[in-house]
């Protein structure tokens, strides 16, 4: 469960609403892309980096969310700035990358969600999936059929609603309509089938001595024509990294991650690495890879919307039906607080037909 199906989520547990819920989660996990893990003592965010709390339509109420109703005292901010960098890996600072606040957490960015997730006590069915939907236009009842990973497909439950939220990536949602009996499915097809992920490579290099000579926290490939599209140097990141040692985020480009998705992780690595020696020369110099502790690789398959939004206007429709949705998918790119905005936002929408 993501950011924006945790957003509803709480808000409608928040605000006592008459309603029984039911939330299914594909992963171990809460947050989605808003994701950490911990490694020998390495913690580290491999999704999103950080989050900010620009752009959002209601910024106060999601500020106090975060800073006044949910614990704060593992809220890190991040003081190092954010440079850029170009094709042929030059790295330059601009005044406009220094004036956003950066925030995580201690124990990474997965922490906020596990916030919301515990301050109203969500029951979360983790590793659940939905097969199929059906909506009675008799009725005006949802029966949504869906199982545990466990089962390996030998027993599915079902159960009938009034209301349904959905915040999978766009191309999952197609996926499920396609298999859904719903007098509107292919419109509901159609919408979403515009909306393009991004697949993404992503390298977690630990070492066991600490990078010198650093003065950023992340790199941010500006003009899309690099090989690597972001690097975060997780040690910048309070609590993330033991003392005197480090770890880097890489999150390989569109077009690396098209070309090399299939590729095993040597090749992946290999290939990583030599565009990664000539945007950090410090590596080489340093010898750094002479103390690497670990190197894994996630590899995202719907990391972000291709910058296109969804038109919430054209969303409205299955509103009478009972059938809302949140997620990045109306951004059009990866925002932590957007996304969990977009939920708040939803809860509200059907509370108003409670």
């Amino acid at each position: 469960m993501g950011m924006a199906g945790l957003g509803c989520a709480w808000n409608l547990t928040k605000n006592k609403t008459n309603i029984n819920l039911l939330l299914l989660e594909k992963s171990q996990k809460v947050g989605g892309r808003a994701t950490s893990n911990s490694r020998h003592g390495y913690t580290y965010d491999h999704g999103a980096n950080y989050f900010t709390f620009e752009g959002l339509s209601q910024s106060q109420r999601v500020i106090d969310i975060i800073q006044k109703q949910l614990p704060t005292d593992d809220l890190v901010h991040i003081t190092k700035e954010l440079y850029l960098f170009d094709k042929d890996s030059k790295i330059y600072q601009t005044k406009e990358t220094q004036q956003t606040e950066k925030l995580t957490y201690r124990k990474g960015l997965i922490q906020l969600a596990e916030l919301i997730q515990q301050d109203q006590d969500l029951n979360v069915k983790f590793e659940y999936f939905v097969d199929n939907l059906k909506y009675s236009q008799d009725t005006k009842k949802w029966t949504i059929t869906y199982q545990d990973k466990a089962n390996n497909g030998n027993k599915q439950d079902v159960v009938s609603t009034n209301y349904i939220l959905l915040t999978p990536p766009a191309p999952q949602i197609v996926d499920l309509f396609k298999k859904s009996e719903y007098h509107k499915k292919d419109e509901v097809i159609q919408i979403f089938e515009k909306c393009k992920y991004k697949k993404q490579l992503c390298l977690v290099i630990a070492f066991e001595k600490k990078i010198q000579d650093i003065p950023y926290f992340a790199l941010l490939n500006e003009d899309r024509q690099h090989s690597i599209v972001w690097i975060t140097v997780e040690d910048q990141k309070e609590g993330h990294v033991p003392e005197n040692k480090s770890l880097i985020i890489c999150q390989m480009s569109e077009q690396f991650s098209d070309e090399n998705y299939e590729a095993s992780n040597e090749v992946v690595i290999q290939k990583a690495k030599e565009s990664l020696n000539k945007l950090m020369p410090q590596l080489e110099q340093q010898k750094m890879f002479e103390s690497q502790k670990f190197c894994w690789v996630k590899r995202w398959r719907y990391a972000l919307p291709n910058n296109y939004k969804v038109s919430e206007e054209s969303l409205q429709e299955f509103q009478q039906d009972g059938l809302f949705f949140a997620g990045d998918f109306l951004i059009g790119r990866g925002r932590v607080l957007q996304a969990f905005e977009k939920g708040l936002l939803a809860s509200d929408q059907i509370q108003a037909k409670l």
